[in-house]
């Protein structure tokens, strides 16, 4: 549920330490879980910081540059558990999107979305997803096409939009045999579809 109006907390410590942005990453994280992106203001972001609007005015200079170092944060934040998890496997791609990871995929996902309306935003999340694309190429084997490799992606780009709009996570097993199936496809291109009797 969002704060009401007149929530704003006067006095409290500066939860922002030393212009970090974690805690204010962290809070956006929040707010998008329990609203919406147009839910995004500065007077909210502070409420679910902590502290008073002008802080993070004071900080960032404007919401614009605020969501741009959030989304900075997000996407590195979401290469690492990326990069943990496609070190597994293919099969194990979509461990990430267990109850913390698909917090964290909501938010990545987001910034994804301001991006559409903001270059500033969009050079940010650019430069994540193209780091993303690789960690993800990365899970395939030797000598996969470009055509295969795009359709990879995609597929895990469809899985997490798909998992974004949920209200709870993508059971595994779904997710997972999706990409069995896949990598199946991949590791023996004279597989197909078993017929029906």
């Amino acid at each position: 549920m969002l704060p009401a109006a007149g929530d704003e907390s006067e006095g409290m410590t500066d939860p922002i330490p030393q212009n970090r942005i974690e805690p204010v990453a962290v809070a956006v994280g929040r707010l998008l879980h329990e609203g919406e992106i147009t839910d995004l203001s500065v007077r909210n972001i502070a409420i679910y910081t902590g502290c008073a609007p002008s802080t993070l005015l004071h900080r960032f200079g404007s919401r614009r540059s605020l969501l741009a170092h959030v989304a900075t944060w997000i996407g590195e934040s979401w290469l690492e558990v990326v990069y943990r998890e496609t070190a597994r496997g293919p099969l194990e791609v979509f461990g990430l999107y267990e109850v913390s990871g698909w917090h964290h995929l909501r938010g990545w996902l987001a910034m994804g979305e301001l991006a559409r309306g903001d270059d500033w935003i969009a050079r940010e999340v650019g430069t994540a997803q193209r780091k993303e694309r690789t960690l993800l190429e990365r899970v395939l084997p030797g000598g996969v096409d470009l055509a295969a490799r795009d359709a990879w992606v995609a597929l895990v780009r469809g899985l997490q939009q798909d998992l974004a709009a949920r209200s709870r996570p993508l059971p595994i097993e779904r997710a997972r045999a999706a990409v069995q199936l896949f990598t199946h496809r991949l590791s023996d291109p004279a597989a197909t579809t078993p017929r029906s009797a």
